[in-house]
């Protein structure tokens, strides 16, 4: 997925070498499930290695190229008319995510990044007033949204308002927070990002840092852990980051050091270079590196419902750090509001005194909460994962310091 000599060298051995042993089948659910598919085929492209693969995926992926580069001008478009529409407003939203990097240009072409929806940062307190502009111009509501939400909820589930879809088709989320701290009292970064946010040359649209941009990745991912699916796709972001702008790396570790997720950085840093420049032997990651074995094993799981559901739960019951917010946690999941109860199971019928009514919807309560989890999330094997990364993302670094991101080697031109 990197366009590096290292990644052009195994694409050629593995087909040349090994290409009837080669599971077309997974590789087209694992290339769809990734949303990896472009980048696949601008690499094989790039290194002559497209005749080798079966005809039957060359489509594929010449499908999947066309139609998310057609989708990257639309999503482009629309980000754009709707960061100006904001602005009309007196709102200033910076893009994040997959958008921000097809306006910055940090990908060589169109496509090569695949996002499902439109990401935007606003001030925290405009959020409610940035989505009342989103109604007013015709942005509808996603299925399932209530008026009324939990009280108290972890930090990673109040990063954004709930998705708007746009008339064009375009799914859009308001973020009003990019990154929450391990310690408190540092929480949403909107301020700060706004303060280092720089215009860029496409259409002189403000966007964040490159190394802002990088943090939000990687906390998004490798943090919060409930995208565990776009892990590859973050280190290929960072790789294109970095090579475009190897100072990004530092701002990033920055926002790490101030955050309180130092390792986070140098964790996916080591992905990066790793993937870069290892050949096919070395992908085998040795003992040395535990958190880069388990950084790589996660991105490769067929499926990470499972591990955003420990990564919550595990939140919820971690008492460790901020115990009385945790315990309020707890309550606020438990006892919601009467507001917010009467949306979940409607009001109590008139037969049944009022009181009565919300005494058994509280009741009622636990009960679909523990039908909800799924069990399975809880093996041992889960939870030692997510603390895994909780511990890898919250150590220092070695006292030598990580290369800066400048041993990632460059493109085949």
């Amino acid at each position: 997925m990197l366009p590096t000599e290292a990644s052009r060298h195994r694409l050629l051995r593995i087909l040349r070498e090994q290409g009837d042993r080669v599971d077309w089948d997974q590789v087209r659910e694992r290339g769809q499930y990734l949303l990896l598919f472009p980048l696949l085929r601008h690499n094989l492209a790039r290194a002559g290695a497209l005749p080798l693969i079966p005809t039957t995926i060359q489509e594929l992926l010449r499908e999947a190229a066309e139609t998310w580069a057609a989708r990257e001008l639309g999503a482009v478009s629309e980000a754009r008319r709707l960061i100006l529409l904001l602005q009309a407003h007196g709102i200033q939203a910076l893009p994040l995510k997959g958008i921000a990097l097809m306006i910055g240009g940090f990908y060589p072409q169109p496509g090569l990044r695949p996002s499902l929806d439109i990401d935007l940062l606003v001030p925290p307190d405009e959020a409610a007033k940035a989505d009342l502009v989103l109604a007013q111009h015709g942005y509808t509501p996603l299925p399932g949204r209530r008026a009324v939400r939990q009280r108290q909820r972890l930090p990673n589930e109040q990063n954004h308002l709930w998705p708007r879809r746009s008339p064009g088709g375009q799914v859009i989320e308001i973020h009003h927070r990019a990154f929450h701290s391990s310690a408190a009292g540092r929480d949403f970064g909107y301020e700060e990002i706004w303060r280092a946010a720089r215009s860029l040359n496409a259409g002189f649209l403000p966007i964040p840092t490159p190394g802002d941009i990088a943090f939000h990745l990687i906390h998004h991912t490798l943090v919060d852990l409930q995208s565990g699916h776009a892990i590859l796709r973050t280190i290929s972001d960072l790789y294109f980051i970095f090579k475009q702008d190897p100072s990004a790396f530092t701002q990033a570790c920055q926002r790490g050091v101030d955050y309180g997720f130092p390792g986070a950085v140098y964790l996916a840093e080591q992905a990066v270079n790793h993937l870069a420049s290892a050949n096919l032997e070395a992908l085998e990651v040795d003992a040395a590196r535990p958190e880069l074995e388990l950084l790589l094993e996660t991105a490769l799981l067929s499926s990470h419902d499972q591990l955003a559901e420990a990564a919550r739960l595990f939140e919820y019951f971690n008492f460790s750090r901020q115990p009385l917010r945790k315990f309020g946690n707890l309550l606020a999941l438990l006892f919601p509001t009467r507001e917010h109860l009467g949306q979940l199971y409607g009001q109590p019928p008139s037969s049944v005194p009022e009181q009565t009514g919300h005494l058994l919807n509280y009741l009622r309560r636990p009960v679909d909460l523990l039908r909800r989890i799924d069990w399975q999330s809880l093996r041992p094997a889960n939870l030692r994962r997510v603390r895994l990364f909780r511990q890898a993302s919250r150590i220092d670094p070695p006292v030598e310091g990580p290369a800066s991101g400048t041993n990632i080697r460059p493109d085949i031109e």
